[in-house]
């Protein structure tokens, strides 16, 4: 698998020295295997971790009432953490959970905060990238409150097709705030 994560990470970072890149890819060093509806639940800040999704896919959620808000899905060759707590070094009522079977490799909190005062080009992905999750937040709450079905679906088909690749109906239908049958009917016109 270091290889899939050595990719990732060159293609993100190629202007990285190899010292760097074989340091940084030294530190995700968290192996995880989820079986489908595992969670990852960090109740230690110490705990929390950036993940690497070799295989799989998860839904980062949480839950009230018992009924389940997503914010946000993460699949192969992609990263996810629990924003919240990875952020504020806090815990906080979001999980990750895995919607099939899921190989990820991570690397604590500690350790990339460390990375990130040490590299330079790190450092600005990583600012360019939180940035962008702040935006996409902000557009989906948008979406959310204002938009039809039909506008939040087209959207996200927009923004993020690959996720209908990977990510069931029925998932990305709560993300979307909509019924099961709405995506299927929106999915067929």
């Amino acid at each position: 698998m270091e290889n899939k994560l050595q990719q990732f990470l060159q293609l993100k970072f190629g202007q990285m020295a190899p010292e760097q890149l074989a340091g940084l890819l030294n530190k995700w060093n968290i192996i995880k295997t989820l079986k489908k509806d595992d969670v990852i639940l960090h109740k230690h800040p110490e705990d929390e971790a950036l993940y690497f999704i070799e295989k799989g896919s998860v839904k980062v959620c949480t839950e009230k009432d018992e009924t389940e808000f997503i914010f946000t899905f993460g699949y192969a060759n992609t990263c996810i953490f629990n924003m919240p707590a990875f952020m504020s070094g806090k815990s906080s009522g979001i999980y990750i959970q895995a919607i099939k079977q899921t190989t990820l490799w991570g690397i604590r909190r500690h350790d990339f905060l460390q990375e990130l005062q040490k590299n330079e080009s790190l450092n600005t992905f990583w600012n360019r990238n939180t940035e962008n999750i702040l935006l996409e937040l902000v557009e989906r709450e948008t979406d959310l409150l204002t938009n039809a079905p039909t506008e939040r679906y087209n959207r996200l088909l927009q923004r993020h097709p690959a996720l209908f690749q990977h990510i069931p109906k029925k998932h990305i239908a709560a993300y979307l705030n909509m019924s099961p049958e709405t995506l299927s009917r929106l999915s067929k016109s």
